[in-house]
């Protein structure tokens, strides 16, 4: 068919309107060729008889080059298609970047406050005030749904969200943070945040103003689901014809820019490689299969969590 572009023209052609009205446009051309011969062959054989077999070899030649054209047209679009997106997806993975490295200074900044460290210590009792400062630097930032202070046995001596309060917390990162110099990122499932699927909690250890030895734990739960709605909407097309997605290193959704098409928690398939291949997904959280199916599956890029 031409000069091979290596895409599969008629898997796509479909959802290329503006490529299907050309190609109808060509193939009505290519008609009225096929008309002209026959009626050449049927009102004027003996003339047609030296002409015919140029009209023939003009139709093939017309013929390859609209297979050309279709299958030029075809790549072009694609590759509008995926810089647009791959353009958008490396602004959002900026964003999410940055507002997480920030979050970084954040509990660095709030573990040395001399205050809390001092009502962590024991040396200072007032738990309002206390309060009134965390939901002051709650309120300062908004990206935190809260902020909570442990003793080193797990014990919550203070935290704001008072819609779902925790007495204390068995969670493997209170160890890992007081052993850590730096901050501990962590994002799965936690105690500290009882009936959620998943938090994204930025903890550090914090001292004891005379000691210096480690004397609490202070946890910053960062707004994970509504910071990245915000982000996904900042960046949704206006035709709405593509819907954002963070995965995990499981291709399963952990942020969905359209949580009724495809919801939290589905298992998607991927396509790293940039291969020109549709990929299809189902109705339901767990069914999805690849339409052409891959051959081999990328690791994508994931949020992970652990010591820095």
């Amino acid at each position: 068919m031409g000069a091979d572009h290596g895409v599969p023209t008629d898997t796509f052609i479909p959802f290329m309107r503006n490529v299907v009205r050309c190609e109808h446009s060509l193939r009505e051309l290519n008609l009225m060729w096929r008309l002209i011969e026959a009626s050449a062959k049927m009102n004027c054989p003996d003339e047609a008889h030296s002409i015919l077999p140029m009209m023939a070899a003009t139709r093939e030649g017309f013929e390859r080059l609209e297979g050309d054209l279709v299958q030029s047209l075809v790549a072009e679009s694609l590759g509008e298609v995926m810089a647009e997106i791959g353009t958008s997806a490396r602004h959002v993975i900026d964003i999410v970047v940055r507002n997480l490295y920030e979050r970084t200074a954040d509990v660095g900044f709030l573990a040395t406050d001399q205050e809390l460290c001092r009502f962590v210590a024991g040396v200072d009792t007032d738990v309002g005030a206390v309060r009134t400062r965390l939901r002051e630097y709650r309120d300062k930032y908004t990206v935190y749904e809260e902020i909570m202070l442990l003793d080193p046995q797990g014990n919550v001596l203070a935290q704001i969200d008072e819609e779902s309060p925790v007495e204390g917390s068995r969670d493997p990162l209170l160890a890992q943070t007081l052993a850590h110099a730096g901050y501990v990122e962590t994002f799965r499932a936690s105690d500290l945040r009882p009936g959620k699927p998943h938090a994204l909690i930025y903890s550090h250890r914090m001292l004891h103003p005379s000691t210096g030895e480690p004397a609490g734990v202070l946890c910053l739960s960062f707004a994970f689901h509504s910071e990245m709605q915000g982000i996904f909407e900042a960046r949704r097309q206006e035709d709405n014809r593509s819907v954002a997605l963070l995965l995990d290193a499981s291709h399963r959704v952990i942020a969905s820019g359209d949580p009724l098409w495809v919801p939290e928690g589905a298992q998607v398939p991927v396509n790293q490689d940039g291969a020109a291949r549709l990929l299809v997904h189902g109705a339901g959280p767990t069914w999805c299969r690849p339409w052409p199916p891959p051959a081999t599956r990328a690791t994508p890029a994931r949020l992970d969590g652990g010591a820095r």
